[in-house]
């Protein structure tokens, strides 16, 4: 009789551990720290984001520590919040747009987690070269994941897609001082909607990453020559462009 009990009291105990861990399963989920910051990781990509942050796109980091204390930098493609919170931590004021709901959940929390909410503002759209309602047609659901597209079928996420000049505009979202574009093949898209508003002086420099073989690989080049912007340096598929007035 004493046995029966004991197991019936065990069995009892698994279930209420079940129980707390469906509760509390966001306490479960660890954290890596890099460079001093807090990530929280749900999964291996996030992981891998979180462990490379210094090393998987140096000249990005070289870049971010050249920005000065207090300039703002709009972090267009943020994905989980990598560079955002960097530069947060370099005393940078930042504007992150991240559409794919994984990435944008765990984006907030990065934030949170790190106390940057003063630091950082996120918002979960799109920037395109036109307004309206979208669908980001996702590779995947999870958090830390890339490739996904914009598009006007049904199929996928519904996002809401603003121009940067719109955001600046009529949102009254204040002109950067740099800017950083990762946006897995939409560069093109993001650069027109920019394109208003980059001849503001303001803006000092433009981080984008374009890919091997883009079709409107000459016309970006076009907009930032018109812009008074000028290439300064490649390095893989990151583009770095500064104002011509501070090379000289």
């Amino acid at each position: 009789m004493t046995h029966l009990i004991i197991r019936i009291f065990r069995y009892a105990l698994k279930i209420i551990d079940k129980s707390a861990f469906a509760r509390n399963w966001q306490s479960f989920v660890p954290e890596i720290t890099t460079a001093g910051i807090a990530f929280w990781c749900p999964n291996s990509h996030c992981s891998y984001r979180a462990r490379t942050l210094l090393t998987k796109e140096p000249d990005t980091i070289a870049w971010i520590d050249s920005m000065q204390v207090n300039e703002i930098l709009w972090d267009i493609g943020a994905n989980i919040g990598c560079y955002s919170l960097y530069a947060a931590r370099r005393g940078c004021q930042v504007i992150a747009f991240e559409p794919h709901a994984g990435n944008y959940d765990v984006l907030t929390r990065n934030i949170i987690i790190n106390g940057y909410e003063q630091m950082i503002r996120a918002y979960c759209l799109a920037v395109s070269d036109f307004p309206g309602l979208l669908t980001l047609r996702t590779s995947a659901i999870s958090p830390g994941t890339a490739d996904h597209r914009l598009t006007l079928c049904q199929d996928g996420q519904a996002v809401i897609a603003y121009t940067a000049a719109e955001m600046v505009g009529e949102l009254k979202m204040p002109i950067p001082n740099h800017i950083k574009i990762d946006v897995d093949g939409a560069e093109f898209r993001v650069l027109s909607g920019l394109e208003p508003i980059l001849l503001d002086e303001r803006i000092k420099s433009v981080m984008i990453e374009i890919q091997h073989g883009n079709s409107n690989y000459g016309a970006m080049l076009d907009i930032f020559d018109k812009s008074g912007m000028k290439l300064k340096d490649i390095n893989r598929m990151n583009h770095l462009f500064v104002r011509e007035s501070r090379e000289k």
